[in-house]
Order: structure tokens, then sequence, then C-alpha cells
């Protein structure tokens, strides 16, 4: 059977269909590498980042929010993920993108 992260992944293709009537914005895709990287799927996850990054501005507005990767982020700690942490921190600052405390 589909886990729910396969699902999510489902959904976001149907969405972005052309002519769709929603298309998948920050919060979508937010919530997808939040399920994917909860998941154990951190490959899929950093794939969907790199492809929201490259998506049409309809889709990825120039204001990217530290809201898409802080899930990611949260994930790398719990599972001592440092690597990708690390790369998804060079990813931000990339998107001049900066980590704040509080």
């Amino acid at each position: 059977s589909n886990s729910g992260w396969q699902r999510a992944i489902s959904l976001l293709q149907t969405m972005r269909r052309k002519g769709s009537l929603t298309q998948p914005n920050e919060q979508t895709y937010s919530l997808i590498l939040s399920s994917c990287a909860e998941h154990g799927q951190m490959k899929v996850a950093m794939s969907l980042l790199e492809e929201f990054r490259q998506s049409p501005p309809i889709i990825h507005p120039t204001s990217t929010t530290t809201d898409l990767y802080l899930p990611l982020l949260k994930v790398c700690a719990k599972l001592g993920q440092y690597k990708n942490a690390w790369s998804i921190i060079s990813i931000m600052k990339e998107d001049s993108l900066e980590l704040t405390t509080g």
C-alpha cells in the first residue's frame, strides 16, 4: 500500500498538471517535503526542494520563506543528518534566507 509521502507526491503531480485548477505553492511543497523527510525519504525531499526552486514564478514567488526549509532542518536534526542540514542551510543562503533563533 502507498504510504503517506507517496500519496502526497502523487497529489503534487496531479496539481502540477497543465490546466489544473490548483497549482502547488510553497505551503504545498513544505508539507510534502516534511512528509518525505519524516519517512526517511531525504533524497526525494531534496530533489523536490530543488524542483520547487527551479519552478516558474507563479509557483515560486521571489519571496521564498524559511517555512519551506525549517521542517526539513528539524527532521535532519532529529535523525542526525548533519550533512543534509548543511546542504539545506547553504541553499537557504543562496536564496538569501537566514536562520534566526526565536
